[in-house]
């Protein structure tokens, strides 16, 4: 009924009202925006942040490392006059 562009401006403003709530809304004496900020500000939250920033540089070293090394040769298949290599067989179950 709406169409695209219809349907899009009304998803955008449920999405203000929501984001509107969060922000002023008090959920007992704080609104959402104030709980979660006083979440994030616990040592917990504060430690593992850390933790995940710190484990994110090491594998970012380890990807920059892994790119500036030269890459493994590539194998080359066996002529082919050579035998092939026996592949064993799986017993029944």
């Amino acid at each position: 009924m709406f169409g695209i562009a219809g349907r899009r401006a009304a998803e955008i403003l449920v999405g203000l009202f929501a984001l509107l709530g969060f922000v002023c809304v008090p959920l007992g004496k704080k609104t959402g925006l104030q709980h979660l900020l006083a979440i994030g500000s616990t040592p917990a939250v504060t430690e593992a942040a850390l933790e995940l920033w710190n484990a994110a540089q090491h594998a970012r070293e380890r990807v920059t490392q892994g790119l500036a090394q030269p890459a493994a040769p590539v194998p080359v298949a066996p002529p082919s006059g050579s035998p092939r290599p026996e592949v064993p067989r799986l017993g029944r179950h």
